[in-house]
């Protein structure tokens, strides 16, 4: 990832990011689910569907 995907991260308002994605990036953006070799999407669609985004 490149500081251009934390600015539109940051612009959605409601960014994830998955857990291995760069530390500084994780800094800036709160959300994080799990890796990409652990179903990381899958997981922050079933989280979002839950809380009804």
């Amino acid at each position: 990832m490149s500081d251009n995907d934390a600015e539109m991260l940051e612009a959605v308002g409601y960014g994830v990011l998955m857990e291995n994605a760069p530390e500084e990036l994780k800094e800036r953006i709160p959300v994080h689910t799990e890796s990409n070799d652990h179903d990381g999407i899958y997981h922050a669609l079933m989280r979002m569907s839950d809380e009804g985004y």
